[in-house]
């Protein structure tokens, strides 16, 4: 069995301690790529080894696999209940899609422990009725967005949440993949868009969505940020997304649409293209938003704008997953929905109670670096390229041009000591260089080249 590490330990031994306190229901809260599946494989054969039965309920057909490698990686023997597969009633431990475990609910040897994958879930009917169905077991609930786009709490669900640590505290310790959120050129006006349950209207969204050029732009978008990186594309249609992957085949990038109504054989051949590196683009539409699992994701690219911060967060951890020769996660945002959420590696707090209107979800003050398309909180120039604000008047942004064209340029200048600075501005221009650069007020560079032109008459004098 695998090792946990001491955080994903942590983590479960916390959720424990609450079951052996008496209560049955315990969502447990940590962000993409943290590890909950193993977490529940660890709990689950422990629970074996007591002679007890579980059950890990999947909502898509999709996740069997790879939570079945993972059960298998770490000593768990397990059947699968699912359309198509033969059961295996003799194993202790199940691994259930959601939708065949609701029709053979009847069928089943009543489990211990239940845990839902993506328990956000839970307020829909049919998984209400299975939760009800098994309301003598063990509840656990797993989730890294513990938020409904319709408003609804888990309260009713869960007696307790237990939450591990935050994106940044993973990112730090080499857990989760550092991340670049880029948004380019954002050419979608979704003036007139209405809201239906807590979402933009899909109708809508998708006509504003054909008006625009995003199509082109995603194309533009890659080559300039991520080429030749295996990304995740998520289409607002059907349509759009059989459009992108046709427009990058012409540009000569291997890319394949996959979606609900792909038959499972072909969505399983793709996936396995995409990993094995032979396609690099995979555009789809409402299907891997949550628990899709592919370490070697790079980028993602968002064409599809949304208000809920759930499925915008589980849309970027596909790609926050360490894998060997990936320095960090690319995120292309062409919609816009940075304005709407933040960034991923904000600090966030859930409840099982429904959050309240405009709480803190709202982003913190971001901004969009002019050179380089970076977004980030507001400072005085850009972290990765080192480029300071686009300035507004024309004889500041001649020299602003000058900065961003000569790469390393800014990083150089603000490495030097005053000394250095000052040997190296040799004239007036250079002066209003390192004043753009370095954030000085307007009159620094010509109190400089003054007190020069003053030092040279009185040498000149002499």
């Amino acid at each position: 069995m695998l090792t946990l590490r001491p955080d994903q330990r942590s983590l479960m031994d916390a959720a424990r301690a609450q079951l052996r306190a008496g209560l049955r229901r315990v969502a447990i809260v940590a962000p993409t790529g943290f590890g909950k599946t193993v977490l529940t494989a660890h709990m689950f054969a422990s629970a074996a080894t007591r002679g007890f039965r579980s059950v890990f309920v999947l909502h898509r057909r999709e996740l069997l696999g790879q939570a079945s490698r993972s059960f298998t990686a770490n000593g768990v023997p397990h059947g699968i209940i699912a359309a198509g597969i033969p059961a295996d009633s003799s194993k202790l431990v199940q691994i259930a899609t959601i939708g065949t475990l609701a029709r053979q609910v009847h069928l089943i040897r009543p489990p211990r422990f239940v845990c839902f994958d993506e328990c956000h879930h839970l307020p829909a009917p049919g998984w209400t009725s299975l939760q009800e169905a098994f309301k003598d077991a063990f509840h656990i609930g797993l989730s890294a967005t513990p938020r409904r786009l319709d408003g609804q709490g888990l309260r009713d669900h869960f007696d307790i949440m237990v939450c591990g640590p935050s994106v940044p505290w993973l990112q730090k310790r080499g857990h989760l993949s550092l991340c670049r959120h880029y948004a380019p050129r954002n050419t979608l006006d979704l003036t007139g868009v209405r809201t239906r349950l807590g979402d933009y209207h899909r109708g809508d969204l998708v006509a504003a969505v054909d008006r625009s050029s995003i199509d082109g732009d995603a194309i533009a978008a890659y080559l300039h940020f991520a080429k030749r990186t295996r990304t995740l594309v998520f289409a607002t249609s059907i349509e759009q997304s059989e459009r992108i992957v046709e427009a990058f085949k012409l540009a000569g990038i291997p890319a394949e649409h996959v979606d609900g109504k792909t038959p499972a054989t072909q969505r399983d051949a793709a996936i396995a293209r995409f990993e094995r590196g032979e396609t690099l683009i995979l555009s789809n539409v409402d299907l891997f938003g949550e628990g899709f699992d592919v370490p070697a994701i790079e980028a993602v690219m968002m064409l599809r704008p949304t208000k809920s911060l759930g499925l915008y967060l589980q849309m970027i951890g596909r790609a926050l997953r360490v894998a060997h020769g990936k320095p960090y996660a690319v995120v292309l945002d062409l919609v816009g929905n940075y304005t709407r959420h933040g960034l991923v590696d904000d600090d966030r707090s859930w409840s099982l109670d429904a959050p309240a209107v405009d709480g803190d979800d709202q982003p913190r003050r971001l901004t969009v670096c002019a050179a380089c398309d970076l977004v980030a909180e507001h400072r005085g120039f850009c972290t990765i390229c080192g480029a300071p604000p686009k300035p507004y008047r024309q004889d500041e942004l001649e020299l602003w041009q000058q900065v961003v064209s000569e790469a390393g340029l800014a990083p150089r200048l603000r490495a030097m000591r005053r000394s250095e600075l000052l040997r190296w501005a040799d004239c007036e221009r250079k002066l209003r260089l390192v004043a753009l650069v370095l954030g000085f007020k307007r009159g620094w560079a010509w109190h400089r080249h003054n007190e020069r032109l003053e030092i040279q008459r009185k040498r000149d004098a002499s």
